[in-house]
């Protein structure tokens, strides 16, 4: 697995700022976590999603090309950041909303 966050300049109230990202082998999502301007949190997997968020269609460029817009700043980030992430999207989202966690929803 790789892991990137991705911040996102912008001034759009509705969109994300952040975005952390947990890539399978072909680069595809397999669980995001979005945080807004106004510190909420969105969350995706292949179990469940919060109306906002989603994964992702196609696979997600290497960073260096998604830094190539000035309004992004990718990098790679370790399994314990992304964890920790999701977990706090968790705990602060409750899940009762969009079903309960499953097994692939907490383990990487």
């Amino acid at each position: 697995m790789t892991y990137v966050r991705v911040e996102w300049r912008h001034s759009f109230p509705t969109e994300p700022v952040t975005i952390y990202s947990e890539l399978d082998e072909h680069r595809r999502e397999v669980r995001k976590v979005e945080v807004f301007p106004d510190g909420s949190f969105g969350y995706a997997s292949k179990r469940a999603e919060t109306p906002s968020t989603g994964l992702g269609l196609v696979p997600f460029p290497p960073p260096a090309e998604v830094a190539e817009d000035p309004a992004f700043d990718p990098v790679e980030i370790t399994a314990d950041e992304f964890e920790k992430m999701w977990r706090i999207a968790l705990d602060t989202l409750q899940l009762s909303s969009v079903g309960e966690p499953g097994p692939d929803d907490r383990e990487p």
